[in-house]
This record gives C-alpha cells, sequence and structure tokens, in this order.
C-alpha cells in the first residue's frame, strides 16, 4: 500500500514537472517571438527627422526639437539676457 501511493505520488509529480517544462517553453517561445517583432533594424528603418539616416535625431537634423531634446536651449541667448550677466 505505501508502495503504490509512492508511486501515484512520484506520477503526480513527474506530470506536474513535464507540464510545468511545457509552459515554460512555451513562454519562453512567446517572449522571444514578440522580441523579434518588436525589434528594430537600423539598415531598413527611417526616422523622420532623420536627414543623415544614421539611426538617430541629432541636434542639427530636422527632427530635433529643443522643446523636449538635449538641454531644452532652443537658440541663441538674446542680447539683454548676456547683458545682465
Amino acid at each position: 500500500m505505501i508502495r503504490r501511493a509512492w508511486n501515484r505520488t512520484a506520477a503526480i509529480a513527474t506530470m506536474l514537472l513535464i507540464v510545468g517544462l511545457v509552459l515554460l517553453a512555451a513562454l519562453a517561445m512567446g517572449s522571444a517571438l514578440d522580441d523579434s517583432a518588436n525589434a528594430v533594424d537600423r539598415n531598413s528603418a527611417h526616422l523622420t527627422g532623420d536627414d543623415n539616416g544614421d539611426g538617430r535625431i541629432d541636434e542639427d537634423e530636422s527632427g530635433w526639437d529643443c522643446r523636449t531634446m538635449g538641454n531644452h536651449v532652443c537658440g541663441p541667448v538674446p542680447a539683454e539676457r548676456r547683458a545682465h550677466h
């Protein structure tokens, strides 16, 4: 009787282990598919405003927005502000 209970417990544990491994493999496959769908190929993707096509928008390109990018300073300092410093 103890041997039968032990065999049943071992069978259940083995089945749970197999189910767990199958679920883990399914999650890993799903994660890999998501990563490849969101990947950006720098050679084929073109960002709007990336004038030289290097994969990023630099300060001298048309896509640069000084209000939201870099140090948020737009253009030269006005003469009246320079006089006070």
